[in-house]
């Protein structure tokens, strides 16, 4: 079936969470999913904690990696959606394992949230107008995505600049949307928790692309402002699927006479990824048109591929 998300949004001091299921992670990660415009509505307003949080963090020993003391406020991320009732459905023994000491760090802490759906009430709704999301089908790509953990932060702008591409969807409104300009969020990638972000950008990214940051602000403080602070450090982060950005390139700026796809500043490069996650040689990518004269996909055909770097 695989791995089941939930997204969280939560204040550890007010002990208030925003809580809710996002599916699969690739379902529900790009700028136009409501679960992003709700969270991104809120850090607007003020810095929360943040998590993706996968349903496999109950098995495979997955919190024999953290510390107790250092990443309190990843466990208390993973307390607003498990408890021991989880743990001990998916694992024999529950108290013999060396980290029982965390599990019971969470389920103490999941009976003190005053939990609210993020897809009910009237948030979903003030964040859909805030964003004038019917008429945009996105979030706002301005100003700066804070980490006041780490003192790190996002230029918004910058990120949606590299990391745009087209989708088709059937939003929330009346009638299915063609080529829509969207992105992957960049908080869902780099706050999961439980792997699989990569599900996000399977066959590979841009090679603009920063993969290796997933996951790195799991639980962390974030926030979304419109100047960015002085004692903050500026990083370079995207997170671009090879053939949705492809597409996006090819539409955008077309190709050169060779059939290599351009970008904003000359061709087009991409990185495939390992079934574990690493990173291959940089490529090219080529475009290739196949007629189909007849049968239901009747028309233009395109076909992506790989190419050894041309040179810009």
């Amino acid at each position: 079936m695989g791995q089941i998300y939930t997204a969280c949004v939560y204040d550890t001091k007010k002990r208030i969470a925003y809580t809710g299921d996002v599916d699969k992670f690739h379902a529900n990660c790009h700028s136009n999913s409501g679960s992003v415009v709700t969270t991104h509505y809120l850090l607007r307003q003020q810095p929360y904690n943040v998590m993706w949080g996968g349903g496999y963090v109950v098995i495979d020993d997955f919190l024999e990696q953290f510390d107790l003391a250092e990443h309190e406020d990843l466990l208390l991320g993973i307390s607003t959606y498990e408890d021991l009732e989880g743990f001990t459905d998916n694992n024999e023994n529950v108290e013999q394992l060396p980290y029982y000491d965390k599990i019971k760090f969470i389920d103490d802490n999941s009976k003190t949230w005053q939990r609210k759906n993020i897809w009910h009430g009237d948030i979903p709704e003030k964040a859909l107008k805030y964003f004038d999301h019917k008429t945009t089908l996105s979030v706002l790509y301005t100003g700066y995505l804070l980490n006041h953990t780490q003192k790190l932060a996002v230029d918004l702008a910058d990120y949606h600049k590299k990391s745009l591409y087209m989708r088709s969807f059937e939003p929330l409104y009346e009638e299915p949307i063609y080529d829509v300009t969207v992105c992957i969020d960049a908080v869902p990638v780099l706050a999961c928790c439980g792997g699989n972000a990569q599900m996000a950008y399977l066959n590979g990214v841009s090679a603009e692309s920063t993969p290796q940051l997933a996951t790195t602000w799991t639980g962390d403080l974030l926030q979304i402002v419109d100047e960015l602070p002085k004692d903050f450090t500026l990083i370079d982060c995207c997170f671009a699927d090879i053939w949705d950005r492809a597409n996006y390139c090819y539409k955008t700026f077309g190709t050169n006479e060779d059939g290599i796809i351009k970008d904003k500043n000359g061709l087009y490069k991409a990185t495939p990824l390992t079934l574990f996650g690493n990173q291959g040689s940089v490529r090219n990518v080529k475009v290739e048109i196949e007629e189909i004269t007849e049968g239901y996909r009747k028309g233009r055909n395109l076909k992506f591929r790989t190419v050894e770097v041309l040179g810009d």
